[in-house]
């Protein structure tokens, strides 16, 4: 599992393999200037995932915090931060590769102060030759500071993803 947020000017660090399997990952992200208005230094921040992958199994985790991150569903922007406080984001991924089916379950957490984002996902996608079919539904909840803005999100998804090599792939969702 890597890092999940896309991070400008960071680096990762990924420890030597000392157990077959596991998988262990430190990021620091360097942020842009202080802000003139705000004297905040956005976008400062740290990270950790941790991966295993034993047979079938493969289960990850991975957590970053962020100074001043805003947070989008999709492209909306549903929180400003416009603060020192920090976004925390973590998430946590399971899947077993059944030979004939691969199930898998996610859980998703972003925070900024007393508002969050959290939703969880489960999938099943079935081979197919070079092609895999698949579909996933998912489910979460939006927690702003005034209760009348809470909302509930849902979502469903399908598709078929087809191999043209070990690196490229075309899909249809």
């Amino acid at each position: 599992t890597e890092a999940p947020l896309r991070q400008d000017k960071g680096i990762q660090y990924d420890l030597p393999n000392f157990v077959p399997g596991l998988t262990i990952g430190v990021t620091k992200v360097y942020g842009n200037a202080n802000s003139a208005t705000t004297g905040i230094k956005k976008g400062d921040g740290q990270g950790f995932n941790i991966g295993y992958s034993l047979g079938g199994l493969h289960a990850g985790f991975t957590t970053d915090s962020i100074t001043g991150g805003d947070i989008f569903i999709g492209t909306k922007q549903i929180v400003t931060n416009a603060t020192s406080d920090k976004n925390k984001f973590t998430t946590l991924a399971l899947s077993y590769d059944l030979g004939m089916a691969k199930p898998s379950y996610s859980n998703v957490k972003m925070s900024v102060g007393s508002q969050s984002v959290q939703a969880d996902m489960i999938a099943i996608s079935v081979p197919m030759g070079a092609a895999s079919a698949f579909i996933s539904s998912s489910s979460g909840k939006v927690d702003l500071t005034s209760t009348t803005n809470d909302m509930k999100v849902k979502g469903m998804q399908y598709g078929v993803n087809y191999a043209l090599s070990k690196r490229t792939v075309a899909y249809w969702h």
